[in-house]
């Protein structure tokens, strides 16, 4: 996996993608992280099913990716990969402004432990 730089305003991304989503709730933003997956066992694997995201913030709370269907390059649109396939997908999260800062991405494969990496803004 390779995870990439999060846009931590994507408010305008996903509101110019689907208009049938709501802004962020007060005190929350948007976020979306880019990430890469390489399916490296037999038969095959579901990108959005066996790979787990979550924000954690620096006094240790965490918030899972969302659901939302219709924004640019969704993790949720990659269909199976099989071994050697690779695929570049988005995981959304709403989190609260405040969180932001210090947090770290939790990101695991087929229920492994989280590997942690620091949340940095576009670069």
């Amino acid at each position: 996996m390779k995870v990439g730089y999060a846009d931590f305003d994507a408010w305008p991304e996903i509101s110019a993608a689907n208009r049938f989503y709501d802004p962020p709730a007060a005190g929350q933003v948007y976020v979306l992280l880019p990430v890469t997956v390489t399916y490296k066992g037999q038969g095959s694997g579901t990108p959005w099913l066996d790979v787990d995201v979550a924000f954690v913030s620096a006094d240790g709370r965490s918030y899972d990716a969302e659901i939302m269907s219709g924004i640019p390059g969704a993790m949720t649109d990659v269909d199976d990969l099989y071994t050697g396939g690779s695929a570049l997908g988005t995981f959304p999260f709403e989190i609260p402004a405040d969180a932001l800062e210090g947090g770290t991405w939790a990101v695991s494969a087929d229920w492994s432990d989280p590997m942690f990496i620091a949340a940095l803004p576009t670069g």
